[in-house]
């Protein structure tokens, strides 16, 4: 329904004509009746209706945003002021709210995540600073952690570590296997040390 359609509604249901409106908004009959044929007022003319009304502005908007009751009323200075469980006005603007709240947060979330991905690509492949040193089969080793692909927990039953940390007990021992450009690296150590390893130095990259 059009809000001038409203209008013409609510002063036919309060039984005001519309001679004794005009007269009370300090307004022209004529100027009133082409606000019967109108679908948008402005901001004052609204506030204005409402407040001699004595109606909230919601009034006047789509029936899915209007309460259920009647729990509103319009305070003095033409505001309305709704009260109720069953208000959908202000649901809808609530969730509005937290809505716009939920993406601001998302955005900041998206431009830490970016500015870390800007940091660890900007880092050169070759650093010395993004080494971790690590015990494996073999000794120790220097791996470079932008090189790192994947690790791999192990119990020590591997055949490539077998030899090295059991002689064949079958005891389970922490260690794991760092595949780094494309190379299997069995190192003595558990993946959970590994991956503190490679905290450390990351913190200390991004320092820089």
């Amino acid at each position: 329904m059009k809000k001038g359609e409203r209008l013409k509604e609510l002063l036919s249901k309060k039984g005001i004509g519309i001679e004794e409106f005009a007269s009370k908004i300090d307004m022209s009959v004529s100027s009133v009746f082409k606000y019967y044929k109108k679908d948008d007022f402005d901001s004052s003319i609204l506030e204005r209706f409402c407040s001699e009304l004595n109606v909230p502005i919601t009034y006047f908007f789509e029936d899915k945003y209007l309460p259920k009751d009647n729990s509103a009323v319009v305070s003095g200075n033409g505001n309305s002021v709704v009260a109720g469980e069953n208000n959908k006005l202000e649901v809808y603007r609530n969730e509005r709210d937290d809505a716009v709240a939920e993406v601001e947060r998302l955005m900041g979330v998206l431009k830490d995540k970016e500015k870390l991905i800007e940091v660890i690509t900007s880092f050169s492949p070759k650093r010395s600073d993004a080494n971790i040193k690590v015990y494996t089969t073999e000794g120790t080793k220097d791996i470079n952690i932008l090189q790192i692909e994947n690790i791999i927990p192990c119990t020590g039953k591997e055949p490539e570590f077998i030899e090295k940390i059991n002689s064949g007990s079958g005891h389970e021992y922490p260690c794991c296997v760092i595949i780094a450009n494309g190379k299997n690296i069995p190192v003595m150590s558990d993946s959970a040390y590994v991956w503190n390893l490679i905290t450390q130095v990351l913190a200390n990259l991004l320092k820089v």
